[in-house]
């Protein structure tokens, strides 16, 4: 979803804990500058999962035309994210 531009999705999946930290024009914001400089989406090359408690996280390598992101991805019992990192 957000590398289809597709923020306001991507905020409906977050738990309303994080929707109080973060709306869709800020997750643009973030991202855009990312996304200028890897390119187009290719693939996700390195995918690892991590569960705690009531969590699991999503670690994702994914490579664009002009390189790589990481995504890590935290889910709560609900499917939720919890928590989105790019870097």
């Amino acid at each position: 979803m957000i590398c289809n531009d597709e923020y306001s999705k991507v905020i409906d999946k977050m738990s309303e804990n994080l929707k109080t930290q973060i709306n869709a024009e800020q997750l643009k914001e973030a991202w855009q500058p990312m996304k200028d400089k890897l390119g187009k989406f290719k693939s996700i090359n390195k995918e690892e999962l991590i569960g705690n408690e009531d969590l699991a996280t999503v670690v994702e390598v994914v490579e664009f035309d002009n390189g790589k992101a990481q995504f890590t991805i935290t889910y709560n019992e609900d499917m939720k994210l919890e928590g989105l990192y790019m870097k």
